[in-house]
């Protein structure tokens, strides 16, 4: 397939200032953060590039210039370039506002994010001098199993950590040995 522009769609008045954008390539959406005061999401259905809605977040929660999605969860998080900098929840599945998380003084103007989904957190770059990064728990970890043989001394088995990206879940084994023969 060549390299080539497709089309594009225009937002309403007021939608603008395009910083972040997420997407859910198996819901078939992309949200997109506004620059303005205060924040809005757009929302777009994938299928027929076709704008579906637009998200109004609260007085203060304004220029969204960052943004990370948890598919499997069902929320994203955009980053507010305020003072101090700010996160807002969005339920995916009805697209609604479902809260705020303020930071610290001093840890202001979000300017980049990334998400570890498996291990419930995501990471919020401040544009600041020196530079900061705020952890944020966004969920619960995903759990370990393990497996055991039973006999003393012969005690072995493996973890099972489970990664879940946008097209796939990832599963990895490690193995596990206790060589006092203690169950673990």
């Amino acid at each position: 397939m060549p390299f080539q522009r497709i089309g594009v769609l225009d937002f309403e008045s007021g939608e603008e200032s395009l910083f972040s954008a997420v997407i859910d390539v198996a819901g078939g959406y992309a949200y997109f953060g506004c620059d303005t005061s205060p924040g809005k999401v757009v929302k777009v259905r994938l299928s027929d590039f076709s704008r579906v809605g637009v998200l109004d977040f609260e007085s203060g929660e304004d220029a969204l210039y960052t943004a990370v999605i948890d598919v499997s969860g069902g929320y994203a998080y955009f980053g507010c370039y305020t003072f101090p900098g700010k996160v807002v929840k969005v339920r995916l599945s009805d697209f609604t506002r479902v809260g705020v998380l303020d930071f610290e003084s001093g840890e202001d103007e979000l300017y980049s994010a990334v998400i570890d989904v498996s291990g419930g957190y995501a990471y919020f770059g401040c544009y600041t001098s020196p530079g900061k990064v705020v952890k944020v728990q966004v969920g619960e970890a995903a759990p370990s199993t393990a497996a055991y043989r039973a006999q003393k001394g012969l005690i072995s088995g493996f973890h099972c950590f489970v990664k879940q990206y946008i097209d796939f879940t990832k599963l990895s084994l490690a193995p596990l040995k206790l060589p006092d023969g203690t169950l673990w």
